[in-house]
């Protein structure tokens, strides 16, 4: 009986160790955007992978955790939903993981410029609104879906369905038209 547990302590253990690897490695492949500032989806070790300070989170639902000690013992993290902006201080040795909305630097935060997109008409990027990220927000709710036409300069068009809301880069020259009516916000 004490082998069993002693089996079992090194498996929990085993465990342990292998989520740990599995986070470091994805905290450290994290992506941030090193121009607008802008922290996209995932696991984040703060000090590490993100560094500590204050940021701009955008709508989502972030999940933090003191250290990775407490990741490992299953320990009830803080959990910090936001609808549209608020400001979250990171402290070193934190986790911090996410898999919806945007993180931003403070000093980058969103300025909430906001640019109404009228059904119909063409919008040109450099000329009718500047060029960079942006939270598209559709302001007829989720049950009535938008189609946001995206014809980038030189490449395919493409087309982005906003239920609620997305994020989208838009480079100079891109031309946009939304089949209803949308916000967007540029994201610095």
């Amino acid at each position: 009986e004490e082998e069993a547990m002693m089996l079992a302590a090194e498996e929990e253990a085993r465990l342990l160790a292998e989520q740990y690897a599995a986070i470091e490695a994805e905290a450290a492949s994290a992506e941030i955007n090193q121009t607008t500032g802008m922290v996209y989806p995932g696991w984040y070790i703060i000090g590490q992978s993100l560094a500590a300070g204050t940021y701009y989170a955008g709508t989502g639902s972030y999940t933090i955790w003191n250290s990775m000690a407490e990741v490992q013992m299953n320990v009830d993290p803080s959990v910090i939903n936001v609808n549209l902006y608020k400001e979250v201080e990171l402290k070193e040795g934190q986790v911090l993981q996410f898999t919806a909305g945007t993180l931003t630097d403070i000093e980058n935060r969103p300025s909430r410029q906001v640019t109404t997109l009228t059904a119909g008409d063409d919008y040109i990027v450099g000329k009718d609104l500047a060029a960079g990220e942006y939270e598209i927000v559709n302001v007829e709710g989720r049950e009535n879906k938008v189609k946001l036409q995206i014809v980038p300069i030189k490449e395919e068009d493409y087309r982005i369905t906003v239920n609620e809301k997305t994020y989208a880069a838009f480079k100079v020259g891109d031309k946009l038209t939304a089949d209803k009516e949308l916000l967007i916000y540029l994201a610095k």
